[in-house]
């Protein structure tokens, strides 16, 4: 029920916190990132792991970095799994 409530907030907590590395913009770097988490219980992250990489380590380090600075997130009732994929796209 948590994961359903909030999974939109975060994935656009993090998308608006999401900045693009200045070496994947200036190479025309794009991908994207699957990363997995765990909102504990007072609404802190751990266990950051990419599932998926883009392909690009500078992609794949920013996305976990992005969701580090993002937290705190709601408080789940108990721990809560998270799967999320982050898109890198130059426009």
């Amino acid at each position: 029920r948590y994961i359903s409530e909030h999974f939109a907030y975060i994935r656009d907590m993090i998308m608006r916190n999401l900045s693009y590395p200045m070496l994947a913009r200036k190479m025309g770097w794009s991908g994207r990132v699957v990363v997995s988490f765990t909102v504990l219980d007072d609404g802190q992250v751990g266990d950051i792991k990419v599932v998926k990489s883009s392909g690009f380590g500078v992609l794949d380090a920013n996305a976990i970095k992005t969701i580090e600075k993002t937290a705190p997130f709601p408080k789940p009732p108990v721990k809560a799994e998270l799967i999320i994929p982050i898109v890198y796209r130059l426009s």
